[in-house]
C-alpha cells in the first residue's frame, strides 16, 4: 500500500483548525456560565437600577430580586459586597440553594 504524505502546510492548516475550534468551544462554554444565574438575592427593598456592577459581578435586578453569573470570590464576599451596595438582603441563594440564616445575618451585618 503507498504511503499517503501530507504537506507541511496541511499540519499547519489541521492545526490551526484545531486552535481555532478549542478557542469557540472555550468561548462560549465561559459566555455561558457568565450569563446563567448562579447567585440570586431578594433584596428587603427593590433596587432602582436594573443592572448592577458591584465589585466587577453585574447583576441583573427586577423589582427586589437581583440574579447574577458565578464571580471569582466566595459566596461570603459576594453577599458583603451586594449588601453594601443595596442594604439587607432578605434571602442569598448560591448555585439553587439558599445560605443558612446564620450566613445571611452575618452578611446582613455588612450593610453600610
Amino acid at each position: 500500500m503507498p504511503e499517503l504524505k501530507l504537506s507541511p502546510l496541511t499540519h499547519i492548516a489541521s492545526l490551526l483548525a484545531a486552535i481555532f475550534i478549542s478557542t469557540v468551544t472555550l468561548w462560549t462554554t465561559t459566555a455561558t456560565a457568565a450569563t446563567t444565574p448562579y447567585y440570586s438575592a431578594e433584596l428587603a427593598a427593590p433596587s432602582a437600577d436594573a443592572k448592577l456592577i458591584v465589585r466587577g459581578t453585574v447583576w441583573k435586578c427586577e423589582g427586589a430580586t437581583c440574579v447574577a453569573g458565578k464571580a471569582g470570590s466566595r459566596p461570603q464576599i459576594i453577599c458583603a459586597t451586594l449588601v453594601r451596595e443595596v442594604g439587607r438582603l432578605n434571602s442569598f441563594s448560591v448555585g439553587g440553594k439558599a445560605i443558612e440564616q446564620a450566613e445571611l445575618d452575618a452578611c446582613n451585618a455588612k450593610a453600610a
